[in-house]
């Protein structure tokens, strides 16, 4: 007995294992922009991020984690690709926007914030000073509540919880 939209079910599981691949990708190119000469990192990074046992046996099954895998991935490099230069404030409501993105995927997408906050206060300090990393972790707050936090208010205003 088949039920009705369970033809759906492998296409989602091929999507979803696209995104997995999608996560390989920024690994290899992040890894290759950081070693440009050597051929042999950015293959052996991808291999290794693509070989990991929980990323081969999440990939193909229906779940946000493969999804929040991305969207921290993605804001991970983003934030540190123009390191130790500080983020323009393109750059700031991308990565904010990714952020936002991971933690309406799910709440644990708020450590990729403060992981980010952190790394711009760090170069702060090491370029200028702590004051420096303050706009561009407000405005990065500011996309994070946009597209991820509003979900949050409303469940906490509706229900009494998150």
């Amino acid at each position: 007995y088949k039920r009705q939209g369970d033809s759906l079910l492998p296409v989602l599981a091929v999507a979803n294992s696209l995104l997995g691949l999608a996560v390989v990708a920024i690994i290899f190119v992040f890894v290759r922009k950081l070693a440009p000469g050597d051929r042999l990192r950015p293959a052996l990074a991808a291999g290794l991020i693509l070989f990991l046992p929980v990323h081969l046996y999440m990939s193909p099954m229906m779940g946000e984690e493969i999804l929040l895998c991305l969207l921290v991935t993605g804001a991970l490099a983003w934030a540190a690709w123009r390191l130790p230069e500080p983020p323009s404030a393109r750059d700031v409501v991308g990565i904010g926007l990714l952020c936002g993105l991971a933690l309406l995927t799910k709440l644990s997408g708020l450590l990729v914030v403060g992981a980010v906050a952190l790394t711009w206060a760090l170069g702060a300090r090491a370029r200028s000073g702590w004051p420096a990393a303050v706009a561009p972790t407000a405005l990065l707050g500011i996309a994070v509540l946009c597209a991820g936090g509003w979900f949050y208010a409303y469940s906490w205003l509706t229900y009494g919880c998150l």
